[in-house]
């Protein structure tokens, strides 16, 4: 149907044709009226008058021919330029249809038209593949017959449906719809893409899903049963272990005290050997009642079973006296001991016999593994803190060590050939117990320069158990 502007356009070219000869026809009546009295009121002699008008007819007709000429000149070559024109428009068009048809044939999804009547207009190559038909064996049939929901304005934009192959096959399709509008009327292009393996892959997927949920499920239940036996069988240990250390502590005590009521000549006179090896006796004794006591107090903490006590009493006493009771131990290597306690350092609430082991584990295995220089202890107050140093000179600690330097029965020297005695339990307990008071333990060190151990405590413990 003609638009607007093409009337628009048609009604201006006949206007102007009908005034073009409109024109000529009054130009021509006022030549041959005027030109014929003017002739005439020249010339009245009528054979002169006849042969002047013949002439002037002459004349008249070739202008009138050299005009019409040059209006057909003009005309024809309008024409020409428009019809190259349009044969340059076409060929336009016709590689514009050519490259839009190629993109069409080669795009991955189906691409189909179809007009207002359902009827497809247009069937891609993908759409070939996928319907497994030919396209002109489809074009002009119904689109009902491929996509039973069928195409029209009331499809969605975007929705999901079933499609039909030629060979009655069903699978699922993903199809995208826009309405467009032309000259010839209104007609749906819709693009198809089959999701049969997508859908295939979620089922997949979430049949996976539901399974690794499962044995995770299991996996987790059997991990908790683990766990709760390992934590029962843990509880079972510490409880045996602090038993047994019990059942030991007692006649271990009975051994080394008669050794020394031995040693004491009490029960009559012994020579210098006898005192070496009743001396060799009680030392055994002493070392594997420390080991039994550590055992104990680690069972204990294991267990939950270790109360901690809350009560003032005072620390630098009890720092005195601990520095006093291991110089003894550091005689006998020459060792220097310095002892540097802050003026404010007095009373403390918290468990005074759980702190004066820590600070004696630490001077003992710093006197251990110092074979020169000296060993110091040091305690000052800071921000509601009491933090004591114990500063050694000895072999130090190796960086890797020191990441597991708290774990239980982990010795520095450990191995067949190690040269110092000792559980490897003591720091472990140390750290422990400063939790349990609230406090902690670090530790400075550099290998074969010596170490530093900072045991920080609040001046007001809380008793935990």
């Amino acid at each position: 149907m003609p638009s607007s502007k093409q009337k628009r356009f048609k009604w201006r070219l006949r206007s102007r044709a009908w005034l073009i000869a409109g024109g000529y026809a009054l130009i021509s009546l006022l030549w041959i009226y005027f030109s014929d009295l003017l002739l005439f009121a020249l010339f009245p002699d009528p054979e002169t008058f006849a042969r002047l008008s013949v002439y002037k007819g002459t004349g008249f007709v070739i202008v009138t021919a050299l005009l019409l000429l040059l209006l057909l000149w003009r005309f024809f070559s309008a024409l020409d330029g428009t019809f190259a024109a349009l044969q340059e428009s076409e060929k336009r068009l016709g590689a514009s249809r050519a490259k839009l048809s190629a993109v069409i044939n080669s795009a991955m999804d189906a691409i189909i038209t179809v007009d207002v009547t359902g009827r497809l207009n247009s069937f891609n190559s993908a759409a070939e593949k996928m319907f497994l038909v030919d396209a002109r064996k489809v074009l002009g049939r119904s689109v009902n017959r491929l996509l039973p929901a069928g195409i029209d304005h009331l499809s969605a934009r975007r929705f999901e449906t079933t499609a039909v192959r030629e060979n009655g096959d069903i699978f699922p399709v993903e199809a995208a719809v826009s309405e467009v509008s032309s000259r010839e009327g209104v007609f749906y292009t819709a693009i198809l893409r089959d999701i049969s393996e997508r859908l295939a892959q979620q089922a997949t997927l979430r049949e996976m899903n539901e399974s690794l949920e499962r044995k995770v499920a299991d996996r987790t239940h059997e991990l908790q049963i683990a766990v709760a036996r390992a934590q029962s069988a843990d509880r079972l240990k510490s409880a045996f272990l602090a038993t047994m250390s019990h059942e030991l502590r007692t006649p271990l005590n009975s051994i080394i005290g008669f050794t020394g009521i031995v040693l004491q000549e009490m029960a009559g006179p012994l020579n210098d050997e006898q005192k070496k090896q009743l001396g060799m006796v009680r030392s055994s004794g002493r070392h594997l009642l420390d080991l039994i006591n550590d055992v104990l107090d680690l069972s204990k903490i294991e267990a939950g079973e270790l109360e901690i006590r809350h009560e003032q009493f005072n620390l630098r006493e009890s720092l005195e006296r601990v520095f006093a009771s291991v110089k003894p131990q550091a005689d006998p290597k020459n060792l220097s001991m310095q002892l540097a306690i802050a003026v404010d350092v007095g009373v403390l609430k918290g468990d005074k016999r759980r702190v004066e082991q820590v600070v004696l584990n630490l001077l003992s295995n710093a006197i251990k593994f110092t074979d020169h220089g000296g060993v110091a202890l040091s305690a000052v107050i800071a921000n509601g803190h009491c933090k004591m140093t114990v500063t050694d000179t000895g072999i130090g600690i190796r960086e890797e060590d020191i990441v597991t330097l708290f774990q239980p029965f982990n010795q520095i020297d450990a191995g067949l050939t190690r040269e110092h005695e000792g559980t490897g339990l003591g720091l472990a307990i140390c750290r422990r117990l400063s939790a349990l008071m609230g406090g902690s333990i670090s530790v400075r060190s550099e290998w074969q320069q010596g170490s530093e151990f900072c045991f920080v405590l609040p001046l007001d413990t809380e008793g935990k158990s």
